[in-house]
C-alpha cells in the first residue's frame, strides 16, 4: 500500500475514532497471488486515543477487472462483523462507493461518501470519463449524504448532479502532533513545502518563485521543500536554477517528521496548480505558521488576511512578492491565534463533533421512516 496516498481518509477515520467505535474494511490491490486478509489497529494508542480497527483484503490486481467479486467479499465481512455497524462511512465515489452503498443495503443502516476527488473540478473536467461520471451520479442517488471536503468542491458536484444531499466536512489534524513551538533562532528566514511533488503541485513553479524572490531583495532566505515525488528531478531543478545552498530538497516524511519540520518554519508555501481542501494547509495552520498558496479550489476557504496571502495560480511575481511581504511581516500573524481557531476547526474532536452530529440525524430519519410493527 501507498505509503502516504490517501492518508486524509485515514485521518478523518481516526477523528471519527476518539468519539465511535469505528471499523475500516479496505480493498487493497496488491501482487500477491491470492487474495487474504490482515487485521491491524484497534485498541489505543501511546495517549490513550482510540483507534479505529483495520481490515485489509487484499487482492491480485487483476482482481481490478472483476469489481462484483471485491464487492461480494467486502461485503461478506461487513455482514460477519460481531456487532452490527450503526452506519457505512465510505470514502470516494467512484471506485468502492458502490460497494459502499450495498454494505449499508445489506445490513440496513443509512450511508453516507466522503468525497476527495479533484477530478470534478473544471481544471480536470475534459478528462472525465463518461462512465467515471455517470458512477458517480449512481453512487450519490444510492446514499443519504454526500460529504465534499470543501464548499467549492461542494459546488462542482452539484453542478454536475451529483449527490441528492451534499454537506461539507472539512479535512482532518491530528493537533497532538501538529502544534505550534516557537522556531530556534536563527538569521535565515526558512519556508517550508511539502507535498507529492506531481505537476499539479508546481514544484519547479515554486523555484522559479523563490529565485525571483531572491532577485528582487529582502533578507536571507532558505526554502526546505519535502516529499514522496521524484526528488532527483527537483534537485536536478534546483541546480539548473543556481539555487544550490538555499534551496533544501528532502524524500518522504511522517506526520511526525512533518510536524517537526513545520515547527522549525517560520512559514509555509504551496504553488499548486488545484486543490480541493489540502490537509498540508491545515497542518500548516496548526503549527501557527501563515501560508502563502495559490487561490485554487477551496484553498481561499483556508487562507485569509490573518494567516496568510493568496496568489494567483502560476503567477510567481506575485508568489516573490507575498514570500516577501511575510518575511518582512512575520510578527503581525500571531502563530499561537492562527493555531487555536485552525485546531478548533481540523482537530479531530471538532470533526469528530461535526460527523457525530450528522450520524446521528441519519440515524433518526432512518428509525423515523421504518414501519412500525405489524
Amino acid at each position: 500500500m501507498h505509503p502516504t496516498l490517501g492518508n486524509f481518509v485515514e485521518r478523518h477515520a481516526d477523528a471519527v475514532a476518539t468519539a465511535h467505535e469505528v471499523t475500516v474494511i479496505y480493498p487493497a490491490y496488491t501482487h500477491r497471488v491470492s487474495p487474504s486478509r490482515e487485521t491491524r489497529g484497534g485498541g489505543r494508542d501511546a495517549n490513550g486515543n482510540a483507534l479505529p480497527k483495520v481490515i485489509i483484503l487484499y487482492f491480485p490486481k487483476w482482481y481490478r477487472r472483476f469489481p462484483a467479486k471485491v464487492r461480494a467479499r467486502v461485503l461478506e465481512e461487513a455482514e460477519a462483523l460481531p456487532v452490527k455497524p450503526d452506519l457505512v462511512h465510505g470514502h470516494v465515489l467512484y471506485g468502492q462507493g458502490r460497494t459502499a452503498a450495498a454494505a449499508a443495503e445489506l445490513l440496513d443502516v443509512p450511508c453516507l461518501i466522503t468525497e476527495h476527488w479533484t477530478g470534478y473540478l473544471p481544471v480536470n473536467r475534459a478528462n472525465l470519463k463518461p462512465e467515471i461520471l455517470e458512477e458517480a451520479r449512481a453512487v450519490g442517488r444510492m446514499v443519504d449524504a454526500v460529504l465534499p471536503v470543501s464548499q467549492d468542491l461542494n459546488r462542482e458536484l452539484g453542478a454536475l448532479g451529483i449527490g441528492k444531499r451534499r454537506i461539507t466536512i472539512d479535512n482532518a489534524v491530528n493537533t497532538e502532533i501538529f502544534t505550534p513551538k516557537d522556531p530556534p533562532e536563527r538569521k535565515v528566514f526558512r519556508w517550508l513545502h511539502i507535498s507529492s511533488f506531481h505537476p499539479m503541485k508546481n514544484p519547479e513553479g515554486l523555484l522559479d518563485g523563490f529565485k525571483r524572490r531572491t532577485e528582487i531583495g529582502g533578507g536571507p532566505a532558505e526554502l526546505l521543500m519535502a516529499g514522496d515525488g521524484d526528488v532527483r528531478k527537483l534537485i536536478r531543478a534546483v541546480r539548473k536554477r543556481g539555487l544550490e545552498g538555499r534551496v533544501t530538497i528532502k524524500g518522504a516524511m511522517t506526520p511526525e517528521g512533518v510536524a517537526r519540520e513545520m515547527q522549525e518554519a517560520d512559514a509555509f508555501v504551496l504553488f499548486s496548480r488545484y486543490e480541493n481542501l489540502p490537509c498540508v494547509i491545515a497542518e500548516a495552520h496548526c503549527c501557527g505558521l501563515p501560508v502563502v498558496s495559490t487561490d485554487v479550489g477551496g484553498i481561499s476557504e483556508m487562507v485569509t488576511q490573518e494567516n496568510g496571502i493568496l496568489i494567483p495560480s502560476e503567477d510567481t511575481e506575485a508568489l516573490a512578492s507575498a514570500m516577501l511581504h511575510i518575511e518582512e511581516n512575520r510578527s503581525g500573524y500571531a502563530a499561537r491565534e492562527i493555531s487555536r481557531k485552525a485546531a478548533e476547526r481540523y482537530g479531530y474532536p471538532a470533526v469528530a463533533r461535526v460527523h457525530t452530529e450528522l450520524y446521528e440525524t441519519l440515524i433518526r430519519e432512518r428509525a423515523g421512516n421504518a414501519l412500525p410493527p405489524a
